[in-house]
C-alpha cells in the first residue's frame, strides 16, 4: 500500500509540474492549435488561414468563427480538435479569423462584415479551387453571419452547418434580457469597440454560479492528467 501512495504521489507531482505553473502562473503558456496551418489571405487584423487536407477530395470547408474569443476551439489539442478530424479526412480547411478589433474597426458594420471581408474570402477560395460554391460551417454568431451570407448569396454556398447559432431574437433567454438593460451605444461611444474583459463580464453574468463550479471541478480534479489535458485549454479559451 506505502507502494502504492508513492507511485501515486509521483504521478500528481508531474501532473502538477506539467500545468500547475502553466495555469496559475501563465495561463498563455498552454498549449493550443497545433494543427499546421498558414496564412493565405489578410485585411488588417483579419486572416484566412488554410488546415490542408490529407489526400484532397473533398469541396473546401470555410468556418466562420464568432467575434468573440479565439477560434482554436476548432483545434484545441491533438485528438482534441475538429480541424485536425477533417483534414484527416480529406477535407481542406479554411478558417475566418477575424483577429482582434483595431480603432478602424469601430466603423465596421455587418454589411461590411458579411458582403465585404466573409464575401471576399469566398471568393478566393472558389477561385482557387475553380469551384463556383463552397461548404461553410458557422459557429454561434458566425453562424448568424453564415445563415445571412447564405441567404444573400446562395449560388456561392453548397452546403451550410450551424453549431450553437442565435437566429431567433425572440428565444435569447436571460442573455437576451440582460442585454436589453444595456446601453450598447453608451458603450460604444467612447472607444467604438467594447474590450474584451467587459464582454467577459457580461456573459459570466449570464451564469454567476457556473464559475464556482468551475473553480469546484479544478480543485476536484486537478490531479487527473486527462481531466487537466482539457480543461486547461478551454479555460485559456474561454478567457
Amino acid at each position: 500500500m506505502l507502494i502504492d501512495f508513492i507511485n501515486t504521489l509521483k504521478d500528481q507531482v508531474k501532473i502538477k509540474a506539467k500545468y500547475g505553473i502553466e495555469f496559475v502562473g501563465d495561463p498563455e503558456k498552454i498549449e493550443v492549435g497545433l494543427t499546421p496551418r498558414s496564412i493565405v489571405y489578410t485585411e488588417g487584423s483579419k486572416n484566412l488561414y488554410l488546415y490542408k487536407g490529407k489526400n484532397e477530395k473533398n469541396s473546401p470547408l470555410l468556418l466562420v468563427y464568432s467575434l468573440i474569443n479565439r477560434p482554436y476551439i476548432f483545434d484545441l489539442r491533438p485528438n482534441r480538435s475538429m480541424i485536425e478530424f477533417l483534414t484527416n479526412n480529406g477535407f481542406d480547411i479554411y478558417l475566418l479569423d477575424w483577429g482582434d478589433p483595431r480603432p478602424e474597426d469601430a466603423f465596421s458594420d455587418l454589411s461590411e462584415l458579411i458582403n465585404g471581408t466573409m464575401n471576399r474570402a469566398v471568393n478566393y477560395i472558389a477561385k482557387l479551387h475553380n469551384q463556383k460554391s463552397i461548404d461553410m460551417l458557422g459557429y454561434c454568431m458566425g453562424g448568424t453571419f453564415a445563415s445571412i451570407y447564405t441567404a444573400i448569396y446562395p449560388d456561392k454556398i453548397n452546403k451550410l452547418t450551424l453549431l450553437t447559432t442565435p437566429l431567433s431574437k425572440n428565444e435569447g433567454g436571460l442573455l437576451q434580457d440582460i442585454g436589453k438593460k444595456l446601453d450598447v451605444d453608451k458603450a460604444l461611444s467612447s472607444k467604438g469597440i467594447i474590450s474584451g474583459r467587459e464582454m467577459k463580464m457580461f456573459f459570466n453574468s449570464v451564469k454567476p454560479v457556473g464559475m464556482i463550479k468551475k473553480e469546484r471541478d479544478f480543485w476536484k480534479n486537478k490531479g487527473e492528467e486527462k481531466f487537466l489535458d482539457t480543461f486547461l485549454p478551454v479555460e485559456k479559451w474561454s478567457n
